[in-house]
């Protein structure tokens, strides 16, 4: 059975509709850590910062170095809070 070029591309943009629509949110999540580690796993610390300057803001690669560094957990939970809802306002 030959399918017409155009008739593909619908198809295919169906299936993805579906396979979405039907997925719980835990295998959304999943599927978007999945893409987004993707796209970061192979930059240097240098395409790193860009990466998060470009795609969320210039702060974002400091606040979360100032989180990963802290070793106090109650510090670092509300570092946490911290850079969520300053991005939460913006």
């Amino acid at each position: 059975m030959t399918v017409k070029t155009g008739d593909l591309q619908e198809i295919k943009e169906e299936y993805v509709e579906y396979i979405i629509t039907t997925m719980s949110n835990e295998e959304l999540l999943a599927l978007a850590r999945n893409q987004v580690n993707n796209e970061i796993e192979s930059l240097d610390s240098k395409q790193f910062k860009k990466y998060t300057f470009d795609n969320c803001d210039e702060y974002i690669y400091e606040d979360l170095k100032a989180y990963v560094e802290e070793d106090d957990p109650s510090k670092a939970y509300q570092l946490m809070l911290e850079i969520i809802d300053d991005r939460e306002l913006a």
